[in-house]
């Protein structure tokens, strides 16, 4: 055991972790059923502090959530979040640790418990409990192990690991600088199995579940993943053509839309849930309505609604599967406020105000917020580490002790697209300024429309009159148009983490490895903000699970569109290499934005309650089967941050032979033949083109091209002959391509297919995506016998 003068232990650990990962936790299957975690922690320093005239020692550690039984001693503790099997249970052994025990001079800074932000921090005291005061270390466990939970398709749990043990009688703490557990499935009975997997794949779900588990390994092939979820709109018959709109526009853009009629008064908990079960690709829920229209469970001390809780339909856990909005409304005017808005925010983007932000926050919080932050160094954080190096160029900050409501009005009317608050509040306003339901109603900021991350008390409390959120989305002509905002007094630290997640996902990730703040590290954005609400809960959840974070994500419901797509800049400008459109042919165009192409911009075309649509790849290209007839077709294009595309183009009967790509399939059998295209392999392709026009195609001869660095066109012209009406010919090895060696992993190709007939020629495109090795780490050891 040492005894270690602290600031002597202070200087020694803050020297080395400057920039440094101060722990990591590595995954690592060792067979089918067995697995193993390795928690190594590397820097933590201990400083002693005067808290109310008595002194303790604080543990300084970069993960922050701590233990919060109130009187015990605040420990920092980690997680670690793991995939399971569908029907196996996971059992863990610990297989070795390293640790060392440290003789405190004083006691560990024992918790004040749950803080909630109705209440004043400076008066809650610090006190050391007597049940505390045992000759044993607490926590009683080095290592706690959620039961299984389910995200929509996958089951997982959680693995939380207490490198940090203290006995309060000897005033030992217990530091493990190694912990090794080895994870095995058994066959005892499946606690909350997943049955019944819908087999559907989602890109708003896969880029979840990559930034939840650690071992999340995608059961398709990730980046050609190109389906939108489904909306299920619920509404009573008040509202049903108010509504109306916005269910026509969503079509119109791409969703597949389903509309339920129910009784004012309704808890749609189970509708909800029997309708998914019917249509597992559902991922949204518009509620339309009030409390005394839609419901809810309601729960905690406040019998309040959990709209969140809805998404609950998989499974018997407390983790949302799927993301809930509410149009909160007393009449059909309230629902058509919130439509128009809705829809000409994605429809008729305009302005240079998208890049500004607006932080409102108290200047409370000190040591207790989250990583130790003041509301106001919290809000300074997202900005300059996350908003600004993604889109973000102008900063409004209306902090206290001087922030008026005065100047949060004129932020918002000089346009800005996101507001980050943290702060007190009530039902009706924020602490911060006192901006209020009036000072709402006042606002004249017309299409200039923020959405909201509120990490407030009551903002959001809808069931017990006109709640502050509210306001801001029945505003006519200004207001806001989303938010998420708490039917609940909100604790104090687990909706700032929220609220990180909220900003880091919106901005494409962020690695709190090598910036400020401490949480889970992720790597990919979305731009639904419903999706964004959603897996920023379910990160905030896992991160911790204590009582509090459970009743903050039950209670943080998102009002506004659940499927509304954001903009963070002024919109680029989207064209079209083609907009021609025959009978019976494929849509196929490249989408570019200011001459480069766009990935994931959403391609729609609607003819006569007919809808059809498709996500473009990386290179742009989209080819859309339909089987339109000649006449008006809506063409509707949408992406990140672009102007919205919104035109009539004509289907127009094809004359003549029409001969277009039908199926490409690689052939590399003198290859690896695994069926891919892999780095430094040459494969062939069997190439299917198929006339779908009025005359037979005559001596039709195909070209391949592409500009594609890595790629090398051996042969790149094939003779396919005659091609009959509706027929069909295929060619094996019609071409033959070579993969680079250095060609990246994952890398998407774009090739065009231009085929020739008499005079007339039809291009088609296609993508391939290449694959390279990827070199993981597994293990080092260092030999040092001279020991030098």
């Amino acid at each position: 055991m040492k005894k270690i003068s602290l600031t002597l232990l202070l200087i020694i650990y803050f020297l080395v972790t400057a920039k440094a990962e101060d722990f990591n936790t590595t995954f690592t299957y060792l067979s089918e059923t067995s697995s193993r975690v390795e928690f190594k922690l590397d820097n933590f320093y201990l400083q002693q502090i005067n808290l109310g005239g008595t002194d303790y020692t604080r543990i300084d550690f970069a993960g922050r959530v701590t233990t919060m039984d109130e009187g015990f001693a605040e420990l920092p503790f980690v997680n670690v979040n793991i995939s399971l099997s569908p029907l196996k249970n996971l059992s863990y052994k610990i297989v070795s640790t390293k640790y060392t025990d440290y003789l405190l001079d004083f006691p560990l800074v024992p918790s004040r418990g749950v803080i909630y932000r109705n209440q004043d921090p400076s008066t809650i005291p610090y006190r050391i409990a007597s049940e505390s005061l045992i000759d044993d270390y607490y926590p009683a466990q080095l290592i706690e192990m959620m039961d299984p939970y389910i995200i929509k398709d996958v089951r997982g749990t959680t693995l939380y690991f207490y490198p940090f043990r203290y006995n309060a009688v000897q005033r030992i703490l217990r530091v493990y600088t190694e912990i090794i557990v080895q994870l095995d499935e058994d066959d005892t009975d499946p606690v909350n199995p997943l049955l019944n997997p819908s087999g559907r794949y989602f890109t708003e779900m896969e880029e979840l579940y990559r930034s939840v588990f650690i071992n999340y390994e995608s059961p398709v092939d990730y980046p050609n993943i190109g389906e939108t979820g489904d909306i299920l709109v619920i509404t009573t018959t008040r509202d049903e053509t108010a509504i109306q709109p916005y269910i026509n526009w969503k079509k119109e853009k791409g969703y597949n839309v389903w509309k339920e009629v129910v009784t004012a008064g309704t808890n749609v908990k189970n509708l909800i849930k029997q309708k998914y079960n019917a249509n597992p690709a559902i991922l949204f829920v518009q509620l339309v309505g009030d409390w005394a229209d839609i419901k809810c469970d309601i729960g905690g001390e406040e019998n309040a609604p959990m709209d969140p809780m809805l998404g609950c339909v998989v499974g018997t856990d407390n983790f949302p599967d799927i993301a809930i909005g509410r149009f909160s409304a007393n009449s059909d005017t309230h629902v058509t406020i919130q439509v128009n808005k809705s829809i000409n925010y994605e429809k008729n983007p305009s302005g240079v105000w998208y890049d500004k932000a607006i932080s409102v926050a108290s200047n409370e919080g000190a040591g207790i917020g989250d990583d130790g932050e003041i509301d106001y160094q919290h809000t300074n954080i997202i900005y300059n580490y996350k908003l600004n190096p993604f889109t973000y160029n102008t900063h409004y900050t209306v902090y206290e002790p001087s922030g008026t409501a005065t100047m949060v009005k004129n932020a918002i009317e000089n346009g800005a697209s996101i507001i980050n608050y943290c702060g007190h509040g009530s039902k009706t306003s924020w602490g911060t300024t006192g901006f209020n339901n009036n000072n709402v109603n006042q606002l004249t900021n017309g299409n200039k429309l923020p959405f909201i991350f509120s990490v407030a008390c009551l903002n959001g409390a809808f069931h017990s009159g006109d709640c502050f959120a509210e306001a801001w989305l029945r505003k006519n002509n200004g207001g806001a148009v989303w938010t998420i905002m708490s039917t609940v007094n909100q604790p104090w630290q687990p909706p700032m983490r929220g609220q990180d997640y909220f900003n880091d996902i919106l901005t494409g990730g962020y690695n709190y490895n090598t910036n400020p703040g401490n949480g889970i590290n992720t790597t990919e954005g979305r731009t639904i903000l419903g999706s964004i609400a959603l897996n920023g809960l379910v990160l905030m959840y896992t991160e911790s699970s204590n009582s509090s974070d459970l009743k903050t994500l039950q209670t943080w419901t998102t009002f506004g569109d659940v499927a509304l797509q954001a903009r963070t800049m002024t919109p680029k400008t989207l064209t079209l290499t083609n907009t021609n459109l025959q009978a019976g042919l494929p849509f196929e165009t490249i989408v570019k934005a200011n001459g480069a192409p766009v990935k994931n911009a959403l391609v729609a075309l609607s003819q006569n309650g007919t809808y059809v649509k498709a996500y473009t790849t990386q290179n742009g290209a989209v080819s859309i089967p339909n089987n339109f007839i000649p006449g008006d077709v809506l063409l509707v294009v949408t992406a990140f941050n672009c102007n919205t595309i919104y035109q009539t183009i004509q289907s127009a009967p094809a004359a003549g032979p029409a001969v277009y790509l039908d199926e490409v399939t690689i052939n590399d059998t003198y290859g690896n033949n695994n069926g891919q295209l892999d780095y430094g392999e040459t494969v062939g392709l069997n190439v299917s083109l198929k006339n779908s026009g009025l005359e037979l195609a005559k001596n039709v001869n195909a070209t391949l091209s592409c500009n594609d660095d890595y790629i090398t066109i051996l042969n790149g012209n094939t003779f396919f002959g005659n091609i009959g009406i509706e027929n069909t010919v295929t060619v094996s090895n019609a071409f033959t391509i070579k993969a680079a060696p250095e060609t990246p992993d994952n890398h998407e190709v774009l090739f065009s297919i231009i085929a020739t007939s008499e005079g007339s020629s039809w291009e088609s495109f296609f993508s391939l995506t290449a694959y390279s090795a990827v070199l993981n780490y597994d293990s080092h050891t260092i030999s040092d016998p001279t020991g030098n």
